[in-house]
């Protein structure tokens, strides 16, 4: 199974071409890579993005010397990445909630938090192409909270860091969208 989940994984071919190499009807082979991959997610979002969220500190990161250039201070960055997908096949109304008029197309997305070392350290759980990047970013403050909060060795890191007036206006922004 694992074999054939990296091919299709590797190859990205159709249902229909990808079945035909394994001797399969296409039906049955797409209910059977889907599931499959349904059962190794949570495994392979625990193993690679949430054990290196635990290990890379400000401290591990400053060690390693993989810090930011720009913002020494900075634990990671965060995106909000969108996914091209085919129109769904549904009503109109369900249809329009897939369609992100910032990419003009219909997708998904996902909210990435990246260390300066290239890792991911989260990885939400994607949402419909219409949802708003800051709607993603409130929904996962939880994340960013925990994140924030200085462990005991980094009290002697400078918060601001270059930051000044940047993050100033940047707070009094958040703070009145959160109203």
């Amino acid at each position: 199974m694992l074999f054939m989940t990296l091919v299709t994984l590797k190859h990205a071919g159709t249902w229909d071409i990808l079945a035909a190499s394994f001797d399969e009807k296409a039906a049955t082979f797409s209910n059977r890579i889907t599931q499959f991959i349904r059962v190794l997610h949570p495994y392979l979002i625990r193993k690679n993005i949430d054990e290196q969220g635990v290990k890379w500190t400000m401290h591990q990161l400053a060690v390693a010397g993989h810090q930011f250039e720009t913002y020494k201070s900075a634990l990671y960055a965060v995106d909000v990445t969108f996914q091209q997908t085919t129109a769904p096949a549904v009503s109109f109304g369900e249809k329009k909630t897939y369609f992100s008029k910032k990419h003009g197309l219909y997708g998904h997305k996902v909210e990435v938090s990246v260390a300066p070392n290239g890792l991911a350290i989260n990885a939400t759980d994607c949402a419909v192409g219409s949802t708003s990047d800051f709607e993603m970013f409130k929904a996962n403050l939880g994340f960013h909270s925990h994140q924030l909060e200085k462990q005991p060795n980094d009290y002697n890191w400078d918060d601001w860091s270059g930051l000044g007036v940047v993050l100033l206006v940047w707070w009094e922004v958040w703070n009145l969208q959160m109203k």
